[in-house]
């Protein structure tokens, strides 16, 4: 029998009438990437949830001190002693301001009216298909910012190559690098830039020393720490990069989104910028939390204000570091006044877990019945805190995030809280859906736009429990 090769096999419209036969198209669609945004629903499990109507602020009060000068021992076998002298309470009213998140949903014209008569089409309504898929894009940038410092940088370069015309770029996840420190920080085509700390824009080159100003999205290697980029010129043309030029290590990332349109001009950050204003971006955990001394929404992160932050030493991550920082976080707070059922971690910190668990009682769980790792829980105390892998959390990242214990459901209750609106429809004169308007004329596009406002704010930072600076299997 002779078998054709493969460059000759064709289906059967070669054949006289071979058209008669129609096409099978599938119904629906396969999506290939991952569009789930699991972090943004589970942290906002632990928070107060409120939906403002028209604040441009949010403000709260918190109590600094309880003045305890104004307390003394007194010798009863004494007269004439005088009381101690007042010391009065303090406070400090911190202003968080909403930040606003806006999404455009476009399609062509032709395309939805043709999709809408036509008999055999993959979805019934492609304008739904694209409102759906930007409302999971939405919820995964928010889902990165609650870990971010809000600056709006996704990342740090720790060093730089050029491969087949792109850039690879390797990332930074020391304990100490300036926003993100997690190769799924970065979506696929998403547009990128690069700044110094201070804010001023880096770029690549190509051939012929064209600058390259921004890039997008290939590739990423989550082992590698590495993310693999396409060049731009001014005019938008993919071109291939030649040399990495004045993109260096410790510049930041960011998304093109997040910084000035025209120039790419960064957040300073070289100074004392205050993280809850220094950019349109949400501030996250990473600032909320803080323990350095910088400033959010006008307070200083130290002291009293400051977060629980446990430094493991650089050591390996094993169950030593969870029960001391559960140990300082508990002492920071008070025992009892929030409960704590789950340990947030990247997924490389899971599996150096799997050893510990091998050896060590403390971790129960009624669902492993093979070797490796189900589910974990560790039991600190009357805490069974159930070990949760991120996709988002930054490889030097743990966290244990509050929720208020028993009596304590009132305003003041939660540490943490998030304060936003589900997205609306921008509408004018009631309608939502517009012609896109291009050089001042129409043309047969249509727009429809979104957007939501959006704050956390923590009113008690050290209630969040904070493993950092640890190696990972």
């Amino acid at each position: 029998m002779a078998f054709s090769t493969a460059s000759q096999i064709t289906d059967m419209t070669n054949v006289s009438l071979g058209q008669i036969a129609q096409i099978l198209f599938s119904k629906g669609f396969t999506s290939t990437m991952n569009r789930t945004y699991r972090d943004y629903d589970n942290i906002l499990m632990s928070m107060k949830q409120q939906q403002p109507t028209t604040e441009r602020e949010y403000r709260f009060l918190l109590m600094t001190a309880l003045g305890v000068n104004a307390v003394q021992y007194q010798n009863q076998g004494t007269t004439d002693v005088a009381f101690p002298q007042g010391d009065l309470s303090t406070t400090k009213e911190v202003v968080a301001v909403m930040k606003k998140i806006q999404t455009t949903i476009e399609l062509d014209r032709n395309v939805w009216e043709r999709v809408k008569l036509a008999q055999f089409k993959y979805v019934d309504n492609p304008l739904a298909l694209e409102i759906m898929n930007k409302m999971d894009a939405s919820k995964r940038i928010q889902a990165r910012s609650m870990y971010g410092d809000g600056s709006g940088s996704i990342g740090k370069v720790g060093s730089t190559a050029v491969t087949s015309g792109k850039l690879v770029i390797t990332l930074d996840v020391s304990d100490t690098a300036v926003g993100g420190g997690n190769t799924n920080w970065f979506h696929k085509n998403e547009k990128i830039a690069f700044t110094t700390l201070a804010g001023a824009a880096h770029l690549a080159t190509s051939a012929g020393g064209v600058n390259l100003t921004y890039f997008t999205v290939d590739s990423y290697s989550r082992k590698a720490h590495t993310v693999t980029l396409t060049g731009y010129t001014t005019g938008g043309v993919a071109t291939a990069v030649t040399a990495a030029a004045n993109v260096v290590a410790t510049d930041l990332i960011y998304p093109v989104s997040a910084l000035q349109a025209s120039t790419l001009i960064g957040p300073d950050l070289s100074g004392t910028p205050d993280y809850g204003s220094v950019s349109p971006v949400m501030a996250g955990l990473e600032s909320l939390c803080a323990a350095d001394g910088r400033t959010v929404f006008g307070v200083q992160m130290a002291g009293e204000l400051g977060g629980s932050q446990f430094d493991a030493g650089g050591g390996l991550f094993n169950v030593s570091s969870i029960e001391e920082s559960m140990n300082e976080t508990e002492q920071n707070v008070g025992a009892g006044k929030y409960k704590y059922d789950q340990l947030i971690m990247p997924y490389n910190a899971f599996s150096s877990l799997i050893e510990g668990k091998e050896a060590d009682r403390r971790f129960n769980s009624v669902e492993d019945s093979a070797r490796g790792g189900r589910k974990f829980i560790y039991q600190y105390g009357d805490a069974a805190l159930d070990c949760v892998k991120s996709y988002f959390c930054p490889f030097n990242r743990i966290y244990s995030m509050p929720k208020p214990a028993s009596g304590e459901m009132g305003e003041t209750g939660y540490a943490i809280e998030f304060r936003g609106t589900d997205f609306r429809d921008v509408t004018a004169g009631g309608q939502k859906e517009f012609l896109k308007l291009v050089s001042g004329q129409y043309v047969n596009s249509v727009q429809s736009f979104l957007e939501a406002f959006a704050v956390l704010v923590a009113k008690q930072p050290a209630a969040v429990n904070v493993i950092r600076n640890f190696l990972m299997v």
